[in-house]
């Protein structure tokens, strides 16, 4: 039971991966990122995908930006 489940995320990653790529983002997986990405959706930021830059921006003023510290 468990290999499926481990199959399954297998799956939903490869697919998140492909289409992270359409953004820009060729490595989903790089440490921190996807969770990054989870607080830069919940306070309303803009995600930096590059990396030596800060995790975030404000959307209205992209001089403003985050470090997330975590």
């Amino acid at each position: 039971m468990a290999r499926e489940v481990y199959r399954k995320i297998i799956t939903l990653v490869l697919r998140a991966a492909e289409l992270a790529r359409t953004v820009g983002i060729h490595n989903l997986l790089q440490p921190g990122l996807v969770k990054e990405m989870i607080i830069a959706d919940i306070l309303g930021h803009e995600l930096i995908t590059t990396t030596r830059n800060a995790d975030a921006c404000n959307p209205n003023d992209p001089s403003e930006v985050y470090e997330y510290l975590s």
